[in-house]
């Protein structure tokens, strides 16, 4: 029966778009080279256009949470989000006991993918003394009990597997089933290309998704314009 609700507040995002290829047994790069055109990526940009012209989900603002707060509100059933959003999602669903954590839905459950993404921790060429300042803070974050407080606290994963083994850790997954799904996701977890141009070839992939759901292009244009696009930028470097 209609609700009246639609199924999701779609967050177009380069992550979860690559995690959707991923899940349906795609790949992005191929020979060293950076490629969108693949049956996997027509499929997933195929669901979108379903999902958007069915009326069963309506876009995110861009870099805003509005999923979130759709999901606390019961307005949608799910939410595609990082692991990172979880202390957030318990937040907007507190009191609600009715809800849960799962990986991004498989096209074969015997061979999952999914993508792995994150900030990164760097140290910048500047004097010395800032260098070995900033060695002694990653040297400190990165250490097992240090680095599972900020796991659990922060929701994303520890950087290390020593980390795994500290109390507060294996407390944090014990208190509940879905502490730990997206830790489990790393058996099986792609990163993202690391090649010039990828920020870029993001925001093109972003641009892709956002014309197809809202229908100023159809999944097979918008891929072949991507790929143009990607080509372009590949050029560049």
């Amino acid at each position: 029966a209609k609700t009246g609700k639609r199924a999701i507040c779609l967050d177009v995002d380069a992550s979860t778009l690559d995690a959707m290829i991923f899940s349906r047994g795609g790949e992005i790069v191929k020979e060293d080279r950076v490629t969108f055109v693949s049956p996997q990526t027509l499929a997933m940009l195929d669901m979108l256009q379903i999902l958007f012209k069915e009326d069963l989900a309506y876009q995110n603002t861009p870099r805003t949470f509005g999923d979130q707060t759709a999901f606390g509100a019961n307005e949608v059933a799910f939410a595609f989000r990082p692991s990172s959003s979880l202390p957030y999602f318990k937040l907007v669903m507190e009191g609600n006991e009715g809800w849960g954590v799962a990986r991004i839905p498989q096209a074969d459950p015997a061979k999952p993918a999914t993508v792995l993404y994150g900030a990164n921790v760097s140290v910048f060429k500047t004097s010395a003394a800032h260098q070995s300042a900033a060695w002694a803070f990653l040297k400190y974050f990165t250490s097992p009990k240090v680095n599972a407080e900020w796991a659990v606290k922060t929701g994303y994963l520890p950087c290390r597997k020593s980390a795994t083994e500290e109390p507060a850790l294996q407390k944090f997954w014990a208190e509940w089933t879905y502490n730990r799904v997206a830790f489990d996701c790393l058996a099986f977890a792609r990163s993202e290309p690391n090649v010039a141009g990828w920020q870029t070839m993001r925001s093109l992939l972003e641009k892709a998704a956002t014309e197809v759901v809202t229908g100023l292009k159809s999944p097979q244009a918008a891929m072949d314009a991507l790929q143009a696009a990607v080509d372009a930028e590949n050029a560049r470097h």
